[in-house]
């Protein structure tokens, strides 16, 4: 069976929307090569009528690059009630959106790759057809904006990988995961990491230097979460 990748850009206050206005000064090679990887493992797009209209705006008119090339090529299911005459080789989901996902998901295939988080979600969680979500987390404070997945009831993921990047941020793969046997009626835990020191050695000992040129360079550091924006060493609060 397919695998269904969900995408998506998160400030640390659970902002999703507009992320053209506040993640462009993280941007580097290491966030490329790590987007690069999950869209030349998938070979379809799955896509919420909101992402698809700014997307189908935005790729067509781009071009000379390998990840242009393919995110304009690849097939586009979109997920929607008032949609019509779709373009950028792009189909509409027709019926029960959820049984469509999980017959997109029995096709032979890679995975199938979907970026954002929206309306959507609320189905795919239900029916706990996404296998992987990667959230890409932004040392920034958007202060206001669309949520992520708001109104939901509490629902369990499992870590099950993490990348630090050199400008501060991370991205940590989860999976919905099955809540323990002994949680209490109604509550549950989202495990995520994000243990990194920006300019500082990562976990394999490397050291990585990125300089952006259009770019006011973010000062944030990040320790177990903990985010400054004090450019002295850290130091524990008890020394």
């Amino acid at each position: 069976m397919r695998k269904l990748v969900e995408s998506t850009f998160v400030t640390l206050d659970g902002v999703i929307g507009s992320p053209e206005k506040w993640s462009p000064p993280y941007w580097n090679e290491e966030h490329n090569e790590y987007a690069s990887r999950l869209l030349f493992a998938a070979d379809a797009l799955l896509l919420g009528r909101a992402t698809y209209e700014g997307f189908a705006q935005a790729w067509p008119t781009r071009s000379g690059d390998p990840y242009t090339y393919r995110i304009n090529s690849l097939p586009k299911y979109v997920a929607s009630t008032t949609l019509e005459d779709p373009t950028w080789n792009a189909t509409v989901l027709e019926g029960d959106v959820a049984e469509a996902v999980a017959s997109l998901k029995e096709l032979p295939g890679d995975n199938i790759l979907k970026f954002g988080t929206g309306e959507l979600d609320r189905t795919l969680l239900e029916h706990k057809l996404v296998d992987e979500y990667h959230f890409w987390m932004f040392p920034v404070l958007a202060g206001s904006g669309q949520r992520l997945i708001e109104g939901i009831e509490t629902t369990h993921l499992k870590l099950v990988d993490h990348s630090t990047f050199s400008t501060a941020s991370w991205c940590s793969p989860t999976r919905q995961s099955s809540p323990r046997s002994r949680r209490r009626q109604g509550r549950g835990e989202l495990t995520v990491s994000g243990a990194a020191v920006a300019g500082q050695p990562p976990r394999d000992g490397a050291q990585r230097r990125h300089q952006q040129k259009d770019w006011p360079q973010p000062q944030e550091r990040v320790w177990l979460g903990l985010l400054t924006a004090n450019p002295a060493p850290w130091r524990p609060w008890f020394l």
